[in-house]
């Protein structure tokens, strides 16, 4: 991903690095970043996810933001994971651990008030906060592997319903990941 990154940026941003790097054992300097960026649920993955917090603190600026993407504990996906078999190769096995395979790992889901303490605590201003839906691992294994126009038509629905999801009360927080930005005080 780094060098696709690098890639899409060659010739375009003369002032950007990209490095690769744990996200518990942050290799920078204090108050050398204004963005710092979490995606794809790598909150989740971190057992010291509280240290991750207090480090990305650390490494922003005055004012800096940080944008996190995480697994939300009440969303409808990891609700439903309990009971229907999906279609993606994860699968949540028990409160804070997933199967890839037959492999368990460490996975630790967010509540979105839970999330908003840890930031809080670390020192951030949570600005903003949202779900996205993401219906792919509700859709069956028989879809995602043999039906392709199938597919489609499910990815273009999905789209209409988490339009449809974020406009209702209750829905709103249903969202598979939880997506917040932050500003250190």
């Amino acid at each position: 991903m780094v060098n696709k990154a690098a890639d899409k940026l060659y010739g375009k941003w003369n002032k950007v690095n990209l490095s690769i790097g744990d996200s518990q054992y942050l290799p920078f300097k204090e108050e050398v970043f204004d963005v710092c960026l979490l995606n794809f649920g790598v909150l989740s993955f971190a057992p010291n996810y509280e240290k991750v917090v207090r480090d990305l603190n650390l490494v922003l600026r005055d004012n800096g933001v940080v944008w996190i993407s995480t697994y939300n504990k009440e969303g409808l996906n990891f609700y439903v994971s309990k009971y229907y078999k999906p279609s993606t190769i994860i699968e949540f096995d028990s409160e804070n651990y997933i199967r890839v395979k037959d492999k368990r790992i460490y996975c630790k889901p967010f509540k979105i008030d839970e999330l908003n303490k840890l930031l809080e605590r670390a020192g951030f201003e949570v600005e903003y906060q949202t779900t996205i839906l993401s219906i792919l691992p509700l859709i069956p294994k028989e879809i995602m592997t043999k039906n392709r126009n199938l597919l489609l038509e499910w990815v273009l629905r999905a789209k209409e319903l988490e339009r449809l999801a974020q406009e209702v009360d209750g829905l709103r927080e249903l969202g598979a990941y939880i997506i917040v930005k932050a500003r250190k005080c």
